[in-house]
């Protein structure tokens, strides 16, 4: 005997994260929108952007923070590989970047990012207090936003 059933398939990428600024985070919740380097140079006429890919890059190292951003955003991997394609770069010349396991998305733009936020952890020292954590929360009201050490 036959059953009907449905298959849902989709890619099980995991947990990702980026690191970036206060004022990134800012800009990617108020606009729910995340844009890659060369769109941020483009948009605000500062510098040349011949040197930056076209693309949004995500880590599977939640340690690494080679640039000391202060605000580590926590994505649902799946979720957005099930819209996106995920592309892995490595650094193999930069020792510094052996332990990256950097995923890309080559795309200037991604629209309604917050759907696929978890998590947000803000650092202490760069928190910035003009702005209460209120203000973050009430922008990704589902989300945890944790103040750390």
């Amino acid at each position: 005997m036959l059953t009907k059933f449905q298959l849902f398939e989709a890619k099980q990428v995991g947990i990702l994260y980026h690191w970036t600024t206060l004022r990134s985070l800012t800009n990617i919740l108020e606009n729910d929108e995340m844009i890659s380097r060369e769109l941020k140079c483009l948009r605000n006429h500062t510098e040349d952007t011949t040197e930056w890919g076209n693309y949004i890059s995500f880590s599977r190292n939640k340690t690494l923070n080679y640039h000391k951003k202060s605000v580590l955003i926590i994505f649902d991997g799946n979720k957005l590989s099930n819209k996106y394609k995920f592309e892995p770069h490595l650094f193999m010349e930069d020792p510094r970047f052996k332990e990256e396991a950097e995923e890309r998305i080559k795309i200037s733009k991604i629209n309604n990012i917050k759907k696929y936020i978890i998590g947000i952890q803000i650092m202490k020292w760069e928190f910035d207090h003009q702005k209460p954590l209120d203000y973050y929360q009430s922008l990704i009201p589902n989300v945890k936003i944790k103040i750390i050490e």
